[in-house]
């Protein structure tokens, strides 16, 4: 009885490959002892969907007699797979591209880092890191937290312009620097 249900559940659940990703919903696969499936439907957790690269591991069943309505239920690339995850993390990727892997770690302490070469935010077009050189003051004035009149009864105060300028340029690095700590900039 025992080796009879574990025939049965064999032939309902399989291993095998990834041949072909043909939509977000359909994949064909391969099975360890060579059946095709060309129309396997892809199942996968509401709000997340993948297109898993030819040659990888997968899941299926097989739910009625014939063979003819597979599900893939769960693929993986172990060679792909981000390691070095500590408990309690999660961790969406996507396949390599050389040595850049576009990756959002979610970390059991709460933070978050998104890694890979580009990032596009609002329907932006993703781009490269930007890199913003630091402004020099040389003015010689003193910054401070607002700008005030640099002209007054018809003369121009001198201490008072650079004073501006000086408040101008310590603001303008404090937004760069917000940006760098961000990683919006480098």
């Amino acid at each position: 009885m025992i080796d009879s249900a574990r025939d049965e559940l064999s032939q309902l659940i399989r291993r095998g490959l990834v041949s072909l990703g043909q939509s977000d919903n359909q994949v064909t696969l391969e099975g360890y002892d060579g059946e095709a499936f060309p129309d396997a439907e892809m199942w996968q957790q509401f709000g997340l969907v993948s297109m898993p690269p030819a040659g990888a591991e997968a899941l299926f069943c097989v739910i009625d007699a014939d063979g003819i309505h597979p599900i893939c239920f769960a693929t993986n690339v172990r060679d792909e797979r981000p390691t070095g995850l500590t408990s309690g993390d999660a961790m969406l990727y996507a396949k390599k591209s050389g040595s850049d892997r576009a990756s959002v770690h979610c970390k059991a302490d709460a933070s978050v880092a998104i890694g890979g070469t580009k990032l596009g935010t609002y329907g932006a077009t993703p781009v490269a890191q930007q890199s913003v050189n630091t402004l020099t003051d040389s003015t010689t004035g003193t910054p401070g937290s607002t700008i005030g009149p640099a002209v007054g009864a018809g003369n121009c105060d001198a201490t008072a312009v650079n004073n501006n300028f000086a408040t101008v340029n310590a603001k303008l690095n404090e937004i760069r620097t917000v940006l760098v700590n961000l990683g919006l900039l480098s």
